[in-house]
């Protein structure tokens, strides 16, 4: 261990340098994204056997096959052009980041039917370094993707027990904490996997509807049009190392863009929790 922290301390020390013997270089345009740098050599596309798809309505859940917006491509290209540049996260204060961010997302030019709370968004994404449950960066999917959710409608109170709660040990859908999902998908996501659906656990996951999955699949769905928030798949990384739950959907924020984070331990009744099952390759944030 003190040769770990000798070594953590040598490579900050040698970041620092570089930083103030180039300062201008956090602020140079972005290098042209790779695309294939962020391809998924796995395709999430692949449709569930019929004996899985038999199986997940039992436990209230529905395949889904969706894909991204053609039009979201250039804002997919920006944030992973820029994700992963300091110089945006390292302001001062959070107002200072914000509105650096703000300028930066300004100067790209983007289409004027590109909506504020996403071009808010996207903001998001370059100030603040977001992990998903897996310990990666958290990057939105820019593939075509079937995946198992709980597809209950949002215009009316959610299903306060289910098969799937039930599996997973959970007393409601309202008002969990962070630290209470993360401890039941630990304890019997694997055995839920396995046992009732039939899938490998060492391919698949059962989490919390990651952000991204919620935008394009809520589109025809009419989610994020309540006064509510809905437990996203990952964490915001503050700079003291504390993590906060994702969580978003608010219709007083931004509805589907909506994306802001809360405590884990945090358990009020205005969030409520909704599963998928996803491929963990999705969960990579880049490939090479």
């Amino acid at each position: 261990m003190a040769q770990l922290r000798r070594c953590a301390q040598q490579l900050q020390a040698l970041q620092a340098n570089e930083r103030a013997s180039s300062p201008a270089a956090a602020d140079a345009p972005a290098a042209k994204v790779d695309r294939g740098a962020y391809a998924c050599p796995v395709d999430l596309a692949v449709p569930f056997s019929s004996d899985v798809a038999q199986r997940a309505p039992a436990l209230g859940l529905t395949v889904v096959r969706t894909e991204p917006l053609t039009q979201a491509a250039p804002l997919f290209d920006y944030v992973v052009s820029r994700v992963w540049q300091a110089s945006l996260a390292a302001a001062e204060s959070e107002n200072e980041g914000a509105m650096r961010t703000a300028a930066a997302v300004d100067a790209v030019g983007f289409p004027k039917d590109v909506a504020e709370p996403v071009k808010v968004l996207v903001g998001q994404f370059l100030r603040n370094p977001f992990v998903n449950s897996g310990g990666a960066r958290y990057l939105p999917s820019f593939s075509a993707e079937e995946v198992l959710i709980e597809d209950f409608a949002e215009d009316q109170d959610p299903p306060a027990s289910g098969e799937l709660l039930s599996a997973l040990g959970l007393p409601r859908r309202r008002g969990l904490a962070r630290v209470e999902i993360d401890w039941a998908l630990q304890e019997h996501a694997a055995e839920i996997l396995r046992e009732r659906l039939g899938l490998d656990p060492v391919e698949f996951r059962l989490v919390c509807i990651p952000h991204d999955l919620y935008m394009r699949i809520g589109r025809d769905r009419g989610w994020g049009q309540q006064p509510q928030w809905t437990h996203f798949d990952g964490y915001q990384v503050l700079k003291n190392r504390t993590l906060r739950a994702l969580v978003g959907g608010d219709v007083r924020h931004g509805g589907l863009s909506d994306l802001v984070s809360i405590a884990i331990s945090d358990q009020r009744d205005s969030v409520i929790a909704r599963f998928a099952v996803v491929r963990r390759a999705r969960q990579v944030a880049r490939w090479r």
